[in-house]
């Protein structure tokens, strides 16, 4: 029963559910309005928030890459050198005395237990080599720096690396630094190859860590 003034009306039960279920769901939909409100800006807070996470780990890897490029450079040794010196007999390279190898560290570390290797493909000799040496930075090699045959097979392709038509003889270096790191350089290369302990082993790493064991026997 509505009681408007002296007059009263009786309640339809029709009536009453109907605005009952109107007034429901108006504040079911104004939860929904302010649940999604709500929802949207949690979202947008966490995209937010990831997108800066994901920067700030790009900055720290970019960061991190850079010091480990300073500590590199640091330890990083340069080599340019050439073979010199060569004496021949009806085209057959003698040893009166060996030929020499002429050049220079010009990186900032030292050079550890360098390696240079010489070949004449086209006569049936074994490959030449020096001993094993250091070199300080900006460094000049010694003279007594000479290269020697030695009994070992001619390196293939993935050993000496690329190789430029009609040279008369080719030549490689090898070397370590102070952080573990080996180093292959072939001439007119911009770069030189790098092995690092945490890298796959190359086969010019194998061939040059076995000569190196045979050299530290004489």
């Amino acid at each position: 029963m509505i009681q408007v003034g002296p007059l009263s009306f009786p309640l339809d039960p029709l009536v009453v559910a109907t605005f009952t279920l109107a007034a429901v769901g108006a504040l079911a939909f104004i939860a929904n309005v302010i649940l999604a409100i709500v929802t949207g800006s949690v979202a947008r807070a966490t995209r937010g928030a990831a997108q800066a996470a994901k920067e700030e780990a790009a900055a720290s890897r970019a960061t991190v890459d850079e010091m480990r490029r300073d500590r590199d450079l640091a330890y990083r040794p340069y080599l340019s050198w050439r073979v010199a010196e060569i004496s021949t007999q009806a085209g057959i390279v003698v040893d009166n005395p060996s030929p020499r190898v002429v050049g220079a560290n010009f990186g900032r570390g030292p050079v550890l237990h360098c390696l240079f290797v010489a070949f004449w493909p086209k006569q049936m000799i074994k490959t030449r080599s020096t001993l094993l040496f250091d070199v300080s930075p900006n460094q000049d090699f010694t003279p007594e720096v000479r290269i020697e045959p030695r009994p070992w097979t001619i390196p293939h392709q993935d050993v000496a690396g690329p190789q430029a038509p009609d040279t008369e003889f080719f030549r490689i270096a090898f070397c370590q630094d102070q952080l573990g790191n080996t180093y292959r350089f072939v001439p007119f290369q911009v770069a030189a190859d790098v092995w690092r302990p945490s890298d796959a082993r190359p086969t010019w790493l194998e061939w040059y860590e076995q000569r190196r064991t045979d050299l530290e026997k004489i």
